[in-house]
């Protein structure tokens, strides 16, 4: 019997909903790029159901940052929004990724000026660490 954690749980759907906003981004991209036909975002934000500012945000994220995405993979979408208007968003998430940084710990290291500051440890939900879930699905 598997046993599913709280932990496991929550960072399987911070992985999806970083893949989702990636994709969101992506495919606001594609249409804008091949569809608009002189249209907002805001007339394709409404047939899908998405509000227009989160899908603004998601495409903006992928234009800026969707050309480095595979070479940060201990990031998720969050700290390149967080990033997003920084003009030394390349070292910071290049440090985050380094040292495995959450968002917060990415923005204090900024803050620090970038000194040689250890990242805020994560908030453990379980006592014990959870071993590394498996590819594919959760459930």
């Amino acid at each position: 019997m598997v046993t599913i954690t709280e932990s496991a749980i929550i960072e399987a759907s911070q992985d999806r909903v970083s893949d989702m906003n990636w994709r969101l981004g992506e495919i606001a991209a594609a249409w804008m790029k091949r569809l608009a036909c002189g249209r907002s975002l805001k007339d394709f934000a409404g047939p899908t159901g998405v509000d227009p500012a989160r899908l603004q945000e998601c495409l903006d994220v992928f234009v800026r940052f969707a050309h480095v995405r595979s070479s940060l993979p201990h990031l998720r979408w969050v700290h390149f929004k967080a990033a997003m208007d920084w003009d030394d968003a390349s070292e910071c998430l290049g440090w985050a990724n380094a040292v495995k940084a959450t968002p917060a710990g990415m923005r204090a290291w900024r803050r620090a000026g970038r000194a040689d500051v250890d990242p805020p440890a994560k908030r453990q939900t379980e006592p014990e660490p959870q071993p590394k879930r498996p590819a594919g699905r959760l459930f």
